[in-house]
């Protein structure tokens, strides 16, 4: 049910924050995913607890899994902050606005990929 969603997310944050350890590792594979279904479910007043619970975990998960958890929560409520990465951290991984990637572009004698 939509009224349990909260109390599980303060459930794993309690775990993570007091036990830690691998389960860390183990709430982080899925915490993008996990975040952003439980965020498309409830309310505002609900999503305002779930934004105040996001900002504790800057030293507790890694940052480039918390910048990609903001993009996807961004993508469903573009009121949504995207906390930028520091110059320092190392993304592996390339992120392409995805408005460009929607635009059709025509250019003689290439065609679009499809």
């Amino acid at each position: 049910p939509v009224s349990e969603k909260l109390p599980v997310m303060y459930l794993m944050d309690s775990i993570v924050k007091n036990v830690g350890g691998s389960y860390i590792t183990l709430f982080a594979q899925n915490l993008g995913v996990t975040f952003s279904s439980v965020f498309e479910k409830v309310d505002e007043s609900t999503r305002k607890s779930l934004f105040k619970l996001r900002s504790t975990w800057d030293d507790m998960f890694q940052l480039t899994k918390l910048y990609a958890l903001d993009v996807k929560v961004n993508k469903l409520d573009p009121a949504w902050p995207i906390k930028p990465l520091p110059p320092n951290v190392n993304s592996s991984s390339i992120h392409v606005n995805p408005k460009f990637l929607n635009r059709s572009v025509s250019v003689k004698g290439i065609s679009p990929l499809s």
